[in-house]
């Protein structure tokens, strides 16, 4: 596997991460800091991710342990990003964000 290719526990952990921000209403490209922390905590309670943290507390130099930290913030922020992209996307594709027809092709019965 390629060093960055995404594995469907990725996704997963992505789409957990993207919903969490949706459920709220929280607008992705502008999350607090409160709301990043909120979301990162959230990041680092799904599994695999919980595991992996804890064994790095337990196990490694606390300078490792505050390094994964920083790269969950760093997922988060970019997930975040990759969701306000998908929503720009989705809400320029909206049928009802096109202008109405005009109402002259419209034929009525009275005339």
């Amino acid at each position: 596997m390629k060093p960055r290719e995404s594995t469907a526990t990725d996704k997963a952990w992505r789409d957990q991460v993207k919903a969490y921000i949706t459920a709220l209403a929280w607008n992705p490209a502008r999350l607090t800091g409160e709301q990043l922390d909120s979301v990162q905590n959230f990041a680092g309670s799904l599994p695999p991710v919980k595991r992996q943290v804890t064994n790095i507390r337990t196990k490694h130099r606390r300078e490792d342990y505050e390094e994964v930290i920083r790269q969950i913030r760093v997922l988060v922020k970019d997930t975040a990003k990759k969701l306000q992209a998908t929503n720009d996307r989705l809400h320029a594709e909206r049928p009802e964000d096109i202008p109405p027809e005009e109402d002259s092709n419209i034929i009525s019965k009275f005339a």
